[in-house]
């Protein structure tokens, strides 16, 4: 398999990446990795997904992305493990880990997550724990009060997921501990990495709600480390990365009216050159060729100079506490005081978007921190307090304490399914167990100061780390993730539907900076309905509001990124699924493995259901991109089933005592989400019990009388899997069937377990959905009654798999015709045209779909994906013979406006 850096990605450090092979060929799980320069490059593999006869369907690599360079290339049967530069040992308290540069102990319980963290031999941080600020709030007598908390994680289990020989991966779970009030509250995942051969960490860490959202709000979270320093405090420095360049100061500054001061020393300070005598000579030698040559001789050359030097410094302020603080997506502050709480800060610097690191050291060397998403999650931070003392406190602050306390109440007390498209009547809100995970990374270096340069390589490291992805058509071929079409523009109409495809994304991927879709629960989130009056989304309109993976807008971002490889997409994508899976899930609690319909706030639609949960969102990220964080996922969504029994997504249609079976699911969504979970389990573990709920279920749909077509509305038991049929009633439309994922999950079982009857099921589907009302009541016997098939352009995919399968060429032509007409209410070809207004919605340009939503969007794009690949054919080849063939077409069924 054949591998390419993506754009936009710098090779540098660790690279972690998926491979997919075809059935049948690969059994054993070592692989060779060769760059372009015909070299092998050490590789550490691992499989994540089998082929039903036990054959390796997926795996994943880990390589130093700087011997891979551009381009490699992944070949099974690679020789023995490489011979490790590292060893990890465990104790009975923990591990002890030890490689040629970095060494540390990880610890099995405790406070904190590593601890006597050493470079080439030297300490550099004693420990580094987790820190929780809890604020409460009170009414009370008439007042209202906060109080802020303070608690330290506090490990519960430690595992260790990978153990070499390139890469050791530990797993730390745990609870913060709130001493003050003796309560425990928001539980954490903590993932380590370290490299055999290098001094870099990175960190991942997931938090998860689980208080009162009445009284609990979340004031600051983070990863903090006690840091040793030395040296005076005139060779102290930090240096966070800015808009442009950096911010760099240092401790004690030497810009003094003093004429005894000894040379041009504070110009010196300010390239972060040393001025401690011992330390001039190393520093020269390693410093940028352009600045050796003026300071070839120190500056200061004798004691009684730098005796001189330290007398001034104790006689200017010594600034001791920076914070940086991104409070918006258009703003960060930066300020600093000296030592102690009873004095007042000073702003430094206001920018608009801070990268999100931070450099601080002294004569011991320094140390590199960075939060990747830094300013798309805000409010976020950096905080190091402590500079001028022994050792300092540094903080990766996840969420900032400069920031108001975040609220996790609902928008009222009160339900709008009525009038603003809410779910039930209750309102059901409730951010008990939803998560939110962030990236970041700690580096090392000998100089004082990393230089501005090295502070920008390693913000990149940080915020576009190396991905490596295999050519679309490689991909294509081996059907990974199922039927999707390779781009093709050889007739105009096919060119058209290409061109929309494209201006679809391309408008989202402006929309989430033109509408700052951005903050630490919103980002990689997208909203449902436009607005087109007040020229804004409708952010403040129940169902209307937040997308929360309604109708697929994750699928279809990752079909389009397969198919053209674009990285802007990737990023999108990824931001959606990490956002999706932690925040629009729950991961604690009674609804466990479901997750929350599209609302106002993303935990704030009564309906909790499976299939925003369910792994066909997911696991796309997880395959290509090898997340571990995935794998906690898929094991809160497998048994999710269960959480029915609490959470009957029929339970207003249908009541209670009425059913032999103890709950409710529709064949689509709720059976095809549970499918989706237990397939993504089976594949990737082998479990047998998964495969056979997959087989039960599939047994009792083709017993119904209408087989896929039969309900959709079922009785479900968790326990066996089974499904009773109960006659034909849709509850919520029978779109709803195959518009949140069902086809794609269909069609891929079909193909996995070699099941013919299934797919003929799938192309019947597909053929009855397009016939006329009195067809398919004729067909079905009068069982279907008047029952609407609503938006026709939503059951494309499976009309066009039907018209392959069954080679139909007036179905084909039928799908095509429903295909072009959703999308062209007219007689024009504008499609997704953006309209521009001035002076409008706070903007001088507002550019805006007025029509647009996201449900259309993602449906249109994820259907015109897969007819593309069963029915190109069919597909006239001038939009002039499009229009032909709509001419008598109903307009009616158009879907867009809705």
């Amino acid at each position: 398999m054949k591998l390419h850096l993506l754009e936009n990605c710098m090779a540098g450090g660790y690279a972690q990446f998926g491979s997919i092979w075809k059935k049948g060929a690969v059994h054993d799980c070592r692989f060779r990795l060769i760059n372009e320069k015909k070299e092998d490059v050490f590789v550490q593999s691992r499989i994540t997904a089998y082929w039903p006869d036990g054959s390796i369907k997926w795996a994943a690599h880990t390589a130093d992305s700087r011997a891979v360079g551009e381009c490699a290339e992944i070949i099974p049967g690679g020789g023995g493990a490489p011979e490790s530069r590292a060893k990890c040992t465990e104790t009975k308290g923990g591990w002890r880990f030890c490689s040629p540069t970095l060494s540390l102990e990880i610890p099995k319980s405790g406070d904190v997550i590593f601890r006597d963290l050493k470079v080439n031999g030297r300490l550099r941080m004693k420990n580094a724990y987790l820190k929780l600020l809890l604020e409460r709030h009170f009414h009370v007598a008439g007042l209202d009060t906060q109080i802020q908390y303070s608690g330290r994680g506090v490990l519960k289990s430690a595992v260790m997921e990978e153990s070499g020989p390139l890469m050791w991966s530990f797993r730390l779970e745990g609870i913060h501990e709130l001493t003050e009030i003796g309560e425990q509250k928001i539980p954490f995942i903590l993932r380590l990495k370290l490299y055999h051969d290098t001094d870099r960490i990175d960190i991942q860490h997931t938090f998860l709600f689980d208080g009162d959202e009445r009284t609990d709000f979340l004031k600051g979270i983070g990863i903090a480390a006690t840091c040793p320093l030395s040296g005076e405090t005139f060779d102290r420095h930090i240096r966070f990365g800015t808009d442009y360049g950096s911010f760099h100061e240092a401790a004690s500054l030497m810009l003094v009216w003093d004429h005894k001061r000894p040379g041009p020393i504070y110009e010196r300070q300010i390239r972060g050159l040393p001025l401690e005598k011992p330390c001039i000579q190393p520093c020269i030698q390693s410093c940028m060729q352009s600045y050796m040559q003026p300071y070839i001789q120190p500056y200061i050359s004798s004691a009684e100079e730098f005796e001189r030097l330290k007398d001034i410094a104790q006689n200017c302020p010594v600034w001791d506490h920076y914070e940086l603080a991104q409070d918006s997506d258009m703003h960060f502050g930066i300020r600093k005081r000296t030592a102690g709480t009873d004095r007042c800060f000073l702003d430094a610097l206001h920018g608009k978007r801070a990268p999100g690191v931070m450099a601080f050291g002294g004569s011991n060397g320094s140390i590199l921190m960075g939060l990747k998403d830094f300013w798309q999650k805000y409010p976020s931070g950096l905080e190091l307090q402590g500079l001028a003392a022994d050792a300092a406190e540094a903080v990766i602050w996840i969420y900032s304490p400069s920031a108001r306390a975040y609220d996790y109440r609902h928008y009222d007390h009160r339900a709008y399914a009525e009038t603003c498209y809410e779910g039930f009547p209750e309102v059901g809100a409730t951010p008990y167990g939803v998560a939110n995970t962030n990236d970041c990374s700690i580096a090392f270096q000998d100089e004082i100061i990393p230089s501005e340069d090295d502070l920008n390589r390693f913000a990149h490291s940080v915020n576009d780390p190396p991905v490596y992805f295999g050519e679309p058509a490689y991909y294509h071929d081996l059907r990974a993730f199922g039927y999707w079409s390779l781009p093709s523009r050889q007739t105009q109409a096919l060119a058209w539907i290409e061109e929309e495809l494209d201006r679809a994304v391309d408008f989202y991927l402006k929309e989430v900076e033109a509408r700052h879709w951005y903050g630490m629960y919103d980002y990689g989130d997208v909203m449902h309905t436009y607005d087109r009056f007040r020229h804004i989304w409708r952010y403040d309109i129940g169902g209307y509001a937040w997308q929360n993976t309604e109708l697929m807008p994750t699928m279809w971002l990752w079909l389009a990124f397969l198919r053209s490889g674009r990285g802007e997409i990737l990023k999108l994508a990824e931001a959606m699924t990490r956002h999706a899976s932690d925040v629009d899930v729950y991961h604690l609690g009674k609804l466990k493995g479901l997750g929350t319909r599209h609302g106002v706030r993303h935990w704030g639609c009564s309906c909790k259901e499976i299939r925003i949960g369910m792994a066909g969102h997911y696991r796309f990220h997880y395959y290509l991109l090898c997340d571990r964080r995935f794998e906690d996922v898929f094991e809160d969504t497998k048994d999710a089933d269960y959480s029915l029994l609490s959470m009957d997504p029929l339970r207003y249609v249908y009541g209670s005592g009425q059913s032999q079976l103890p709950t409710h699911a529709r064949s689509g969504p709720d059976w095809a989400a549970m499918v989706s979970n237990w397939m993504t389990q089976w594949e990737r573990g082998q479990d047998e019990q998964y495969l056979q709920k997959i087989l039960t279920g599939m047994e009792d749909i083709k017993a119904a009388p209408l087989g896929l077509m039969s309900g959709p509305d079922f009785e479900y038991d968790p326990a066996t899997g089974h499904l009773r049929y109960i006659g034909e009633s849709a509850t919520g439309g029978i779109h709803l069937q195959i518009s949140l994922g069902g086809p794609q999950v269909w069609m891929e079982l079909a193909d996995l377990l070699g099941d013919e009857k299934w797919s003929e099921l799938i192309a019947q589907y597909g053929r009855f959905y397009y016939l006329s009302p009195e067809e398919k009541r004729e067909e079905s016997r009068g069982l279907v009654g008047e029952r609407v098939f609503l938006y026709p352009v939503m059951a494309a995919a499976m009309a066009a798999y039907g018209a392959a399968k069954l080679g139909d060429h007036g179905l084909a032509l039928r799908t095509v015709q429903y295909l072009f007409r959703a999308l062209l209410p007219d007689d024009c070809d504008t499609g997704f045209a953006v309209s521009t207004l001035a002076d409008c919605g706070n903007r001088s340009v507002l550019s805006e779909i007025p029509w647009i939503t996201t449900n259309f969007t993602s449906q249109w794009c994820l259907n015109a994906i897969m007819v593309l690949e069963f029915i190109r054919d069919a597909i006239p080849e001038t939009l002039e013979e499009v229009r032909g063939l709509l001419a008598d077409f109903p307009k009616e069924e158009l879907f867009r406006t809705c």
